[in-house]
This record gives structure tokens, sequence and C-alpha cells, in this order.
């Protein structure tokens, strides 16, 4: 890897070199740059955040400013070099990494991407800096998809479940009984997920029991149970209607690990709370005085049982059940919670076999030997790749059934001598234990009230904060993009239509708890 140089230009402003590579022009790099932009800048809308991978000493962000001062920028330089020599600019105008920062650059994005950029999102390369440090460019552009990914996925979500999420929070807030007090964990976590291989994992586990704190995802409890295998703890993070099938299996006496936004839980449940960050929540949670602890929302249950693990767990994760693909036609493991639902819609002319038949073509069409994938378990598989310390997280390796295609590099793969060879140094967990909440009913009822109180205050407030903002987001998506999307002459209009919708979704929530 060539070093990089940084010299000055006929024009007096710097310029760089990675060897015989120039980075910028060595005679007017400003002018460069103003060119490159008068060709890429042509159908970007006003808001839409732009990402410029390889921004070099900075030029083109600086020229970005001035031209789009709404917009969001995000550069990404690729060598502190760069970075540190960089043209002057306003400092807090643009978002930037380098890498130096002491963040990841997929964390670095998480946190400057919001979920309503990415259907807006424009990508610039600066390709001279790229082919000075084309590794770190190609894993950055990794990064970015991984991010808008999921972040795609979350948007999608929103648009279907926004207002049920608002409307599960006030229910959870007010109906929930006992909250688990969040402590550290020694002993080995075993994570069933509930892919195909679940079902034989299981029947290795019996002798072992005693080694593990076994947690659930909702969607694998129907082969637990078949087992006779008792989860010490569910994680659930479902708001919808599939949230109810998989409600029916869940054990009575065990603790369920879950946002505010999740599904109700069936009565007197004991629950972990988990604060995915929105508004709403945490003001809730902060309310009512909850114990609880903080994860990010993501676009998988199992993904968020692996950040519930990193915040409670000093030990080893061991995931069973996790494929990351389908097994022929199946896509989870037997039994299932679907299975009597998808039994219930066959007939004479649409049998079993077809129904499973045409899910596997359209969810997962891509085979692999025995096995399918499809784009939604490309993006987990994706999540788990980069985000795992294998150094502590496991994954288990059934004896009797086929190795799954999908790899997870850095992940390990073990059988049963993963609990003998570390049972001696492993030691048991004292039980999770839970505090009543704090607060009767009628007086969260009032907490509520008053919460929903200040949202409509807020909602006629100008400018906008960010907290509202955001409920505003959940609560009306579509109102809120025809908003970011609009010309300037329409703005007062849908703006005005935006508002009022999310007054009234506000009122007749406030009508329930009255």
């Amino acid at each position: 890897m060539d070093k990089i140089s940084i010299n000055e230009s006929r024009t007096g402003e710097p310029t760089a070199t990675a060897g015989s590579l120039r980075i910028h022009s060595g005679y007017n790099p400003d002018r460069e740059a103003r060119g490159f932009l008068d060709k890429h800048l042509l159908g970007i809308k006003r808001s839409a955040a732009i990402v410029i991978i390889g921004a070099g000493l900075g030029y083109l962000d600086r020229l970005l400013r001035l031209s789009m001062p709404d917009n969001k920028i995000i550069s990404i330089h690729l060598d502190s070099t760069l970075y540190h020599n960089r043209v002057s600019s306003d400092k807090n105008s643009v978002y930037r990494w380098y890498p130096g920062l002491g963040v990841d650059v997929e964390t670095f994005l998480l946190e400057t991407l919001h979920e309503f950029d990415v259907k807006k999102v424009k990508v610039i390369s600066w390709h001279p800096s790229i082919r000075a440090r084309l590794q770190l460019a190609n894993e950055v552009s990794r990064a970015l998809r991984l991010v808008m990914s999921r972040y795609a996925g979350n948007v999608d979500t929103t648009a279907v479940f926004g207002r049920l999420w608002v409307k599960n929070m006030l229910r959870n807030f007010m109906n929930l009984k006992e909250i688990i007090v969040p402590l550290k964990l020694k002993q080995p976590i075993l994570l069933a997920a509930s892919g195909p291989s679940l079902e034989h994992a299981l029947k290795e586990f019996h002798a072992h029991r005693h080694s593990f704190r076994l947690w659930a995802l909702p969607s694998a409890l129907p082969a637990l149970i078949k087992e006779g295998l008792k989860p010490d703890l569910i994680v659930a993070s479902d708001p919808g209607y599939w949230a109810l099938q998989h409600r029916r299996f869940y054990t009575e006496n065990v603790p369920i690990a879950m946002p505010l936004s999740s599904s109700i839980p069936p009565p007197n449940t004991r629950v972990l709370l988990l604060n995915q960050g929105t508004a709403v929540e945490s003001e809730l949670i902060r309310s009512g005085n909850w114990p609880g602890i903080s994860v990010p929302s993501m676009g998988t249950v199992a993904a968020t049982a692996v950040e519930v693990w990193r915040r409670l767990s000093g030990g080893p994760l061991i995931l069973a059940g996790l494929d990351l693909c389908w097994f022929d036609l199946r896509s989870h493991s037997r039994p299932h919670a679907f299975d009597g639902w998808i039994s219930s819609r066959a007939y004479r002319l649409r049998p079993f076999d077809d129904i499973y038949w045409k899910r596997a073509e359209i969810l997962s069409p891509v085979r692999l030997g025995r096995f399918r994938v499809g784009p939604s378990l490309k993006t987990y598989a994706d999540w788990f790749n980069g985000e795992l310390p294998g150094d502590r997280v496991f994954r288990f390796i059934p004896r009797n059934f086929p190795f799954t295609p999908v790899k997870l590099p850095g992940i390990k793969g073990v059988g049963l001598e993963i609990f003998e060879k570390h049972a001696r140094t492993w030691t048991e967990d004292d039980g999770l234990s839970s505090v009543v909440v704090p607060g009767s009913r009628n007086q969260r009822r009032l907490l509520i009230l008053r919460a929903i109180n200040r949202w409509k205050q807020l909602v006629k407030q100008e400018p906008m904060g960010d907290e509202i903002r955001e409920l505003m987001y959940i609560l009306d998506l579509r109102g809120f993009m025809e908003l970011r999307n609009c010309t300037e002459s329409e703005r007062g209009k849908k703006e005005t239509k935006h508002r009022n919708e999310v007054e009234l979704i506000l009122s007749n929530l406030e009508k329930s708890y009255a």
C-alpha cells in the first residue's frame, strides 16, 4: 500500500498522491471537484442524504455544503493522512469517518444515517481515492449495503406496524406487573433459533441441560416443548398478528425479554424490559422509573437476542438452529406454530405441498443443493457475519443434520464437546430477580394521558424537535415521506396535512385512557 503524500497544488491548496497515483489534481483540485460534481449532482433531491466514499481532502463535501445546505453530507475518508490534511470547512456541517476515528464504519453509518434517509441516499465515489485504498473502500461499500438493507427493512416494518408499536407500548406500560432487574451472567447461553436443524440439535442437549441457560426465540418454542426442554428466557420483539401464533406456546413462569412495542405477553408474565431508544418508549420507561437494558432496534429477533446477550453476559453464546437458510421446502424446525395455519389453507386443488413449494420459490428462490436462501436471509447472514465476537460465540452443529451451506466466518462450529471442554470453568448464575412495577394502573394511566397531551402540543410547535419528528414518522410514515419528497411550493399544504393526521391519531389513542 503506497504512502499518501501531501503537496501544494499550483493554486496553493493541498493535493495528494499515493505513489504515482494522483488523488487530486496537481494544478487546480477545486476546479477538478467542481467539474466532477457538475456531472453527478443531477437528480439529487432536497434533503437527500449524500454519502461520499473516498472523500480525499474534502473538496467534494466543501462544494456540496455550499450548493446544498439542507442536505445531510457524510464523508468517508479512506486514509487518516487525507482526513487530517483536508481543506477547511464548517466543522459541524459534515459527518466524517476516517480509519483512526475509533469506531468501525458500520457503527458510524448506523449512527449518522436514519431509516427515513434510506429511500433517497445518493452515493458519490471519488475513484482516485478508492483506487489508493481499494480494500478499505470495499469494506465501506459492504457496510453501507448492510446498513441500507437493515434500514430498508425497518422502513417497511414501520409502514406496517408503526401505529401498532405505539399502541403496544401504551398497553404494556399500563398492564405489566413484574419487571426483571438486569444482572450480569457468566453461565453459557444457548440460544435456540427455529432453523430446520434445531429439532436435531435439541435431542443432543438433554444430558448437558445443567451446563447452560436456555434462551429461546418464540418460533423455537414448539420444538422445545416437544423435546421437554423448558427455556430460562424467551426473547420476543414482534408486535403483530404472527406473534399471537407464537404466544400460544409461551411456557408458564418463563420470563420474557421484550420491548414495550412487542405484542402483549400473557398475564402475570415477568418481563426483562428492552429499551430500543425510541422517544415514546424512553419517555414511558423514564416516567415509570423502570429497570431495563438498552438495545438497538434490529430487523430480526435473533439479532435482538444477541444484543441482549451482549448486555447481560460475560460468558459464551452457543447458537442452535441458526441455519440462515431453508432445508428443501422447510423454513423452520418441526413442529412450528405456522404448521396449523398453513394446513388450514390447503384444499383439494391446492394441496399442502403446493403451498410449501410456492412459499419456497418466492421467499427463498436460490438453491444450494438441498438448501435454499433468499434476500431476507441473506441480509440476516450479512449481519451475523460482521457482528459476533468469534472468541465467545459458537455455532452448534448437530450430528444428524447436513452442515448448513451458509457460513459465518470467524464463528466456530461445535458439537457436544463444547459443553464437556468448558464444564469445569463455567459457573452457575443466580436466578433472575424481579420487582413489582412501581405505581398503580391508574397512576400509569395518568402518566400516559400526560404524555399524549404533551405530544399533541409538540405536534403544533415550530420548529419540530427530533423527539416529536420521530413519533410523527412512526405514526404517519406516508405523510412523513410525502413531506420529505415534496417541492417547496407543496410543503405548507403537506406539512399541515401531516400534522393534522398525527394529531387525530393521538386523539384516538387518548380516548382509550381518558
